[in-house]
């Protein structure tokens, strides 16, 4: 056994004894199907020993049996090294993380400040489930899969150890937002977008790129592309508000913040309120001020009305929050933040995912009512 594989027991048991626990069978099912590597590893040690028993319960074991037997070309799936030999576009993005990006704190960045208005709707904010959001990532993967083949698009920008053949982006460390949105487009969206052009043809007049308004909208817009050369692409053409900030701006700790806030965001009443219900002195009267994470929120909000679309995705590509914003804009519904390194549903999943539900695909996630 490989000494790697030896190191990431412990963290292949916990997945694994996660998905035993997922009650609804067609969600354990599909999260089953991500965890080929660690089940193959278990496997391959319970012949030669009683690790299984030592590490299970009896019911967790059953059911780890169960699925075994009911899903056997997902629990045997062959390893890297002969993953290598006859590597497949289809199997790629399963199994691609995106690289880790160095970075340097520089500054603040380029950020636009929000502050609490009363003309903003948003509600509430509510969070889909992660098992779920994979679930659903994978259901949809199964409907619609990449196709099977050898000949891999040029600018995947993705590396991976099982295909020495797609080649890094070649970006320098992150010391500036300009620097991060490079490895967001770059690295992941400009690979994410190659997939969906492979599984979706017809998705091949969209694109990410700037955003052309004169105004301050997104970093990054999932839009057109079919207009003439030159043409400045409209609004309504562009479909995903994609905001980038840097890792040092916007910490984890922010992020998670936004998954919170379940009375959406306060108006400028309501936060001035707030203010003078802590004490504040009636004679220092400051303008209303939103939190870090609020203003994120507030920011992206105000970008997707603009655009006029509904999904969106915030990331210091370290981490990676997916959400939607519903028909009148007053609910969003978003995801944890993802690490740009996760395992078994990648961010690259994730991001294919998302751009293909916002082209309205059959079976794609849909606009909240």
């Amino acid at each position: 056994m490989a000494v790697r594989s030896a190191t990431l027991i412990p963290l292949y048991i916990q997945r694994i004894r996660e998905c035993l626990k997922i009650k609804d069978k067609s969600i354990r099912r599909n999260t089953w199907k991500t965890l080929a590597e660690p089940v193959s590893v278990l496997l391959e040690l319970s012949e030669d020993s009683d690790l299984l028993y030592s590490v299970f319960s009896d019911e967790e074991f059953d059911l780890f049996q169960t699925l075994v037997e009911s899903y056997p070309s997902e629990s045997t799936a062959t390893h890297p090294a002969a993953r290598r030999e006859s590597a497949k576009l289809s199997e790629y993005a399963s199994v691609a993380a995106l690289p880790s990006m160095p970075w340097i704190p520089r500054g603040r960045g380029s950020s636009t400040v929000k502050k609490p208005t009363d003309s903003r709707n948003l509600r509430s904010v509510q969070q889909i489930p992660t098992s779920e959001f994979f679930g659903r990532i994978l259901s949809y993967q199964e409907a619609r899969p990449t196709s099977d083949t050898n000949n891999f698009p040029r600018n995947l920008r993705v590396p991976h150890d099982d295909y020495p053949f797609v080649q890094s982006a070649g970006c320098f460390s992150a010391e500036s937002e300009a620097h991060v949105i490079s490895w967001v487009h770059q690295v992941a969206l400009q690979t994410a977008v190659c997939l969906l052009h492979n599984t979706e043809p017809g998705s091949k007049a969209w694109n990410v790129g700037n955003a052309t308004s004169q105004q301050g909208l997104s970093d990054v817009v999932f839009k057109s592309v079919s207009n003439t050369k030159g043409a400045q692409s409209n609004v309504n053409e562009q479909l995903i508000a994609i905001e980038v900030k840097c890792p040092w701006v916007l910490p984890l700790s922010e992020m998670k913040e936004i998954t919170k806030f379940h009375n959406g965001l306060p108006n400028r009443s309501e936060v001035k309120l707030a203010r003078e219900e802590r004490g504040s002195s009636p004679g220092r009267q400051k303008e209303p001020e939103y939190t870090t994470a609020q203003r994120v929120l507030a920011q992206v909000y105000d970008y997707c009305k603009e655009q006029k679309n509904h999904f969106f995705i915030i990331t210091t590509y370290e981490y990676w929050m997916f959400g939607v914003f519903s028909q009148d804009y007053s609910l969003a519904t978003v995801t944890e933040p993802l690490p740009y390194n996760h395992q078994g549903t990648t961010i690259l999943q994730c991001i294919k995912y998302w751009l293909q539900s916002s082209l309205f695909l059959p079976g794609s996630f849909e606009i909240p009512e």
